[in-house]
């Protein structure tokens, strides 16, 4: 066989006006690939909710954070609040109660017993000297300022020209009504009545009213004043008088 033939015979083998590398271009390309490109896609797009999910959650975390943080500011700063109004009352108890401790005494003339009694130093007194009718003496004392026309209602001592009986017997239909209640007290060697309820001149005025007999005249003292209830109780254990 000649050897410049063998050529022509591997041309031969492909039809006349086919290019041989058609085939393998024509080759249509693995069905893999369609499959990784939905992959991928399917990846991104778990990515990307999960991306937004988390960024939700940590905008939702905060704002829990940021609504716990301003609750508990609130409440820590109205519990600071608290403790110094409290702090504040304490301060103020102590204060007062010094100031109550702090006490002077009141001497009144001969003539009505020589009646004295401790009170706290600061407060006013006035000595009322325009009495009339069956009121011999009047004394006010109060922690602000008294006098003329002004209510005393914190201690109010008077001497009245009528026997113990007489003045107790005022009260005898508001005793019965239940209004003011009586029990028996004891002061410088006297018994008299202490009076609790609608006391005062004024109509359900509240107070605690004392009698003591003071040979053939009473004393009175009286408090309508609850938050200087113990100021007085206090004025009346030192009480001294010559029945």
């Amino acid at each position: 066989m000649d050897p410049n033939q063998q050529p022509n015979q591997q041309y031969n083998q492909y039809p006349s006006g086919q290019n041989p590398y058609a085939q393998m271009s024509a080759t249509p390309p693995p069905s893999g690939g369609s499959d990784h490109h939905r992959r991928n896609t399917l990846v991104i797009g778990v990515l990307s909710f999960l991306t937004i999910l988390l960024l939700g959650l940590g905008i939702w975390f905060y704002t829990l954070y940021a609504e716990q943080k301003n609750n508990v500011d609130q409440i820590a700063q109205g519990r600071v609040d608290t403790a110094l109004e409290q702090q504040k009352e304490q301060l103020n108890a102590e204060f007062t109660k010094r100031q109550e401790d702090d006490r002077t005494r009141y001497q009144g003339p001969s003539i009505y017993g020589s009646i004295n009694f401790a009170y706290p130093k600061l407060w006013s007194v006035y000595d009322n000297p325009d009495t009339s009718g069956s009121q011999l003496l009047e004394v006010k004392v109060h922690p602000n300022a008294v006098g003329r026309g002004v209510s005393g209602e914190a201690i109010i001592v008077r001497v009245v020209d009528e026997n113990y009986d007489e003045v107790l017997s005022e009260y005898d239909n508001d005793i019965e009504d239940g209004t003011v209640t009586a029990k028996a007290t004891k002061s410088n060697g006297q018994v008299g009545v202490r009076l609790s309820g609608a006391v005062g001149e004024e109509e359900d005025q509240r107070g605690v009213t004392i009698l003591l007999p003071l040979r053939d005249r009473t004393i009175v003292l009286t408090n309508l004043s609850e938050k200087n209830r113990d100021a007085f109780n206090a004025s009346y254990k030192s009480l001294k008088f010559q029945p």
